[in-house]
């Protein structure tokens, strides 16, 4: 049987669509009308559009809209009768009969809610319980306040494999809901039925309307896995749900911020702390529907994982999904190796805030985290796996003007000629790869320590520079200051002396703004010993750049048959290794 127009109509008339829609998306009103992100397609301007005279939605960029039932639909991805039933429950209303098929499927979902929460009901009384005192133990050496347990519904699953199993038997759920709830397993070799989890601190997972919809369990004592998580069942798809997100939700709004963690008690601690606007990704990589799922209340991320797990590796590499969907993404990094429970702890919830806000947009960081690992080892090669592993993540930024800004920053700090990194990006668009050779032959080393040093003493003895500079034949080819030192070495010998004014005269606009740079940074003065050895220095690495220049040039030249300036090239090459033996 159909659900009855009237009673459609009576939910309708119950229900105002705008506080519908506000639990689900952040809206803004304007006029007589309310405004928000469109949930259904990638936008930077509001377009969502609600109308709360006409009960009605609808959304100028992707031209959808509807009622509150549509509404509910589309964002909860529900059939018809779902939908009704969800917004019915919102209304405090009883839906009619439906039809035989959707009453089945509507039922068996209502069966697993109750099993799923007198499971809750049975783990949190066990906490309680004499039984549950090591995981009493356990939190409280994690420092988890009683309201944080309770708010959290904490629990504990005892050991012997059983006491669930009867549990649900005495209230009347039959074996088989239990195991289609993802709570109870069959032993392959006695038949019997058993707990999934034993011996476990309960965390239960929500959804985001505060239902319990799986487990996640940790060990307490020694054993594996260390966590143990609910199976996907009809309630539970992991790929569309974020932990603590029904919690976050109003914080979220307000901030117009998430801060994406790993753990359970990565969001649980700074959320006790103050910090409420923290979800946690259960582990896993992102998925659309995630990403989608808060995009409906904000859309700017700060990802706050440890680097070096597995998990942020996961997570690091769904943050495509965030740039083409146009969020704000950044990450924040914690100091000593801890992650926000720890940290919080240990510093405090406005540590937290700060550290959070000093994040870095994802790719920035992404830059800086290779550059640490490069060291002092930035050679073309590893130049073009940077380059390789940046290049998609910049391809998912829709706006052009962003990218180039992007682009302009990594041409700086790798060291390559703006113009043939933006060449490289657009060759990468359809080959996938990054030609060495052209790294080679445009590359700019990024200002070293050494040419730091041996400029500011200079600058702080100028008398010292023909003393310095004499008797050193040196070439600055291929470094960033390679203008200035050149400028400083032709004053040098032309007329004895350092002037800094005159050799500001002599740069150009971007060179004088580079000196100025080398001039504010806080340095220790060397000794003159010191700026002959950054000297020296130098002089190797530049004639090993242009060594490793003339290499790429003459597998070119072999490449098209042009030997005479390959025999050339090869000349050139034995000259500085001449030089670099001396």
């Amino acid at each position: 049987m159909r659900i009855s127009s009237q009673f459609v109509q009576q939910l309708k008339h119950t229900l105002n669509i705008v506080e519908v829609a506000g639990n689900f998306l952040k809206l803004t009103r304007k006029g007589k009308n309310y405004f928000a992100l469109c949930p259904f397609h990638t936008e930077k301007t509001p377009s969502f559009s609600i109308n709360e005279q006409l009960q009605s939605y609808h959304c100028f960029g992707c031209g959808k809209g509807g009622d509150v039932i549509q509404l509910v639909m589309e964002l909860e991805n529900l059939t018809y009768s779902e939908a009704i039933h969800f917004l019915a429950d919102l209304a405090h209303l009883r839906v009619p009969a439906l039809d035989p098929a959707e009453e089945k499927r509507y039922r068996d979902r209502e069966h697993l809610q109750t099993v799923m929460a007198e499971a809750s009901k049975f783990y949190q009384r066990c906490l309680k319980d004499p039984e549950g005192a090591g995981a009493r133990d356990y939190l409280d050496g994690r420092q988890i306040a009683p309201g944080t347990i309770q708010r959290f519904m904490l629990g504990f699953a005892p050991g012997d494999g059983q006491r669930l199993v009867s549990y649900l038997r005495g209230l009347g759920i039959r074996e088989p809901l239990a195991q289609h709830a993802g709570l109870v397993r069959v032993s392959e070799v006695t038949q019997r039925s058993y707990d999934l989890f034993r011996s476990r601190l309960i965390v239960p997972i929500q959804d985001m309307h505060g239902r319990v919809i799986a487990f996640g369990g940790r060990i307490l004592g020694e054993g594996e896995p260390k966590y143990l998580n609910s199976p996907e069942t009809p309630l539970y798809q992991k790929g569309y749900h974020l932990f603590g997100l029904g919690h976050a939700l109003k914080a979220i709004r307000q901030a117009d911020l998430a801060i994406l963690v790993e753990g359970y008690f990565d969001m649980i601690v700074p959320f006790q702390a103050g910090v409420e606007n923290v979800v946690a990704s259960l582990g896993t990589g992102l998925t659309p529907a995630q990403v989608k799922l808060l995009g409906r209340f904000t859309r700017n991320i700060v990802i706050c994982f440890d680097p070096d797990t597995a998990g942020a590796n996961a997570a690091f590499r769904s943050v495509e999904l965030f740039l083409e969907n146009e969020f704000d993404c950044r990450v924040a990094t914690l100091p000593g190796g801890h992650d926000p429970d720890t940290f919080v702890l240990k510093h405090g919830a406005d540590s937290f805030r700060e550290a959070v806000k000093q994040s870095l947009p994802f790719l920035d960081f992404q830059l800086h985290h290779k550059l640490q690992a490069a060291g002092a080892d930035l050679s073309v090669e590893r130049k073009v796996k940077i380059l390789e592993s940046m290049f998609p993540f910049l391809a998912r930024i829709q706006q052009e003007p962003i990218r180039s800004n992007y682009l302009t920053g990594w041409a700086d700090r790798l060291g390559i000629h703006r113009d043939a990194l933006f060449n490289q990006y657009n060759a990468f668009a359809r080959s996938r790869k990054v030609d060495k050779s052209v790294v080679a032959q445009y590359s700019q080393s990024p200002l070293t320590a050494a040419e730091t040093e041996l400029i500011n003493f200079m600058l702080h003895f100028p008398e010292m520079a023909p003393k310095i500079f004499s008797g050193v034949a040196v070439t600055f080819e291929g470094l960033a200051t390679s203008n200035i030192l050149t400028c400083i070495a032709q004053q040098v010998q032309e007329g004895g002396a350092f002037r800094l004014a005159e050799i500001e005269n002599m740069l150009t606009e971007s060179d004088r703004t580079l000196l100025h740079q080398v001039m504010s940074r806080a340095t220790t003065v060397v000794t003159e010993t010191e700026a002959v050895n950054c000297l020296l220095s130098l002089r190797q690495r530049s004639l090993e750049q242009e060594l490793e220049r003339l290499t790429a040039e003459c597998q070119q030249a072999e490449q098209s048959g042009d030997m005479d300036r390959c025999r050339g090239i090869l000349e050139r090459r034995k000259r500085i290794i001449m030089q670099l033996n001396k």
